[in-house]
């Protein structure tokens, strides 16, 4: 059997006009075929890149032939995909009689970090400034912000080829969150989200508040001393009259809260009801019921005027005249004339809407967390860390015990 193969005199080599992408890990096919097209099995054949020429180790187990020889299809596909494989490629074909090549352009697509959003707080009240950076792309990306409704919003310039920067200023009321997003193309994107509402809207609220009450005080006080004044000059003559405020029990030392009343001078005694168990592994929940206000007959809440309750350590049970401090082995919640906070040090104030009556206590020995809550309104007020490998005890104040319901506790609370 004799096999015949047709040669034309000429021939021209066909390759794309436009750059062929390809992303960094992936497989792409450089197409390269003969006009008019014949078998160009028996053919020299050659790829390679004018600046890569001395280097063709770089391509070794990584490059075949994926065209069909017999039809003149002589593309070249290329695996696992460099950022430094981009760049011209050169197809060479020749014959015996003549030659031809032509040139192309592979261009490499890298798909970065997702876009990491941060706050900070602007000068103007009520505005933020928000910052959008990402990084690990090639080549250099487009950056866009979009609100709630997916309006595009103007940004600052973006910087860098690799890495790319944008912040944004706006106010509160313009959306509760915004996007941005950094994409090579509709398909290769990445976006993220933030919130905006709240962010520094307690803070704001806090400091209005704190200013509030601050010039109130102080009127309150202009007025007394006025009020004090006026009777001191109408009752002259008449006999002094000596006020002694009898000191309360401070129940924690550290506690300062507005117009606190002085402690005693002499040392203090800090007496607890214990529960009699032992906690040291798994998850626990109780509820104290009157932690801040009780409910009377009438159905009217009257306010506690001092309460305390958390867990403590063993030594710390042996403990009645020290500072109730984590270091002394306390992680508590106090509550002493409308003043709420935990005992750190310094101690820690914590904000809630309105005094509650029951409080739900959550001991997570797996994550190692102490958690406080407003049963009433199933919310969380705060949580405290606690030391590993620790057995504690939970403890109320021992005059708040014939006020507060028995504990109950459960492996696994709802």
């Amino acid at each position: 059997m004799i096999t015949c193969f047709y040669f034309p005199e000429t021939f021209t080599v066909h390759v794309p006009g436009r750059p062929v992408s390809a992303t960094v890990g992936s497989i792409v096919t450089l197409p390269c075929g003969l006009s008019p097209s014949f078998n160009a099995s028996t053919l020299h054949v050659r790829w390679d890149q004018p600046d890569s020429y001395q280097s063709p180790i770089l391509y070794r187990d990584r490059v075949s032939l994926a065209g069909e020889l017999e039809k003149g299809d002589v593309s070249l596909m290329l695996e696992n995909i460099t950022l430094a494989d981009g760049g011209q490629y050169m197809c060479f074909v020749e014959s015996k009689a003549w030659y031809e090549e032509g040139q192309m352009s592979l261009s490499i697509r890298v798909l970065g970090s997702p876009p990491l959003l941060s706050l900070s707080e602007a000068e103007q009240l009520g505005q933020v400034n928000v910052t959008c950076s990402s990084f690990g792309w090639f080549p250099q990306p487009e950056l866009t912000w979009k609100d709630k409704e997916g309006r595009l919003m103007n940004n600052s310039n973006v910087e860098g080829l690799v890495t790319v920067n944008s912040w944004l200023l706006l106010s509160f009321s313009e959306t509760p969150w915004i996007s941005c997003s950094v994409s090579l193309s509709d398909l290769e994107r990445r976006e993220s989200r933030v919130v905006l509402k709240n962010v520094f809207t307690d803070q704001y609220a806090d400091t209005w508040k704190i200013g509030f009450f601050t010039v109130l005080a102080l009127l309150l006080l202009i007025l007394v001393v006025i009020i004090l004044i006026i009777l001191t000059w109408c009752k002259k003559g008449t006999r002094l009259i000596k006020f002694v405020l009898i000191p309360v029990n401070c129940l924690i030392k550290e506690v300062r809260c507005k117009n606190p009343q002085q402690p005693a001078g002499h040392e203090e005694q800090h007496l607890h009801v214990l529960c009699k168990h032992r906690l040291g592994c798994d998850q626990h929940y109780w509820e104290v019921v009157g932690f801040m206000c009780n409910s009377d007959p009438g159905g009217m809440s009257v306010m506690r005027q001092s309460c305390y309750a958390g867990v403590c350590s063993d030594r710390a049970v042996h403990e009645h005249s020290v500072p109730l401090t984590h270091g002394n082995g306390f992680w508590l919640l106090c509550h002493d004339m409308h003043c709420l906070y935990v005992n750190t040090t310094p101690v820690t104030r914590v904000s809630v809407e309105e005094p509650f009556e029951t409080l739900g206590v959550f001991l997570d020995f797996n994550q190692e967390i102490l958690y406080f809550y407003n049963a009433d309104k199933k919310a969380l007020i705060c949580t405290l860390p606690i030391p590993p490998n620790r057995t504690l005890i939970p403890l109320i104040t021992h005059d708040a015990y014939s006020e507060i319901c028995p504990l109950h506790l459960t492996h696994h609370p709802e």
